[in-house]
């Protein structure tokens, strides 16, 4: 992914996808750059 791109990713708690779960790994951020992480649990 780019630079402000968006993506949607099923982690393993996606009932019946589980063996499908994506991994994050973030790449590294400079000093004086920020980072947003929204996360969405199933309820």
């Amino acid at each position: 992914m780019r630079a402000f791109d968006v993506g949607l990713l099923k982690g393993k708690a996606w009932q019946q996808q589980e063996h499908l779960a994506a991994v994050h790994r973030s790449c590294h951020v400079a000093q004086n750059e920020k980072r947003v992480l929204l996360t969405i649990d199933p309820m």
